[in-house]
């Protein structure tokens, strides 16, 4: 997961009002491990970034596609 992404996935969490601790409960990532994806320390492996995507409420893979074309364009 990229920085372009990692951000994405926090704008998305806070655009929701869903806490780090809602999300660990929602997608069963370790809350630690979440705060490290989206401060860019650790990369999502595929697995956890469709987890993220479907607890936020959008489908599995548009957290990656959906980034690259924000920040292509």
């Amino acid at each position: 997961m990229s920085a372009p992404v990692a951000r994405h996935l926090r704008e998305l969490r806070v655009e929701r009002g869903i806490s780090i601790r809602d999300l660990e409960r929602r997608a069963g990532i370790n809350r630690a491990t979440i705060s490290m994806i989206e401060r860019g320390v650790m990369v999502a492996t595929p697995a956890q970034a469709d987890l993220l995507a479907l607890a936020l409420g959008i489908a599995e893979g548009d957290l990656v596609s959906r980034t690259l074309l924000v920040h292509e364009s």
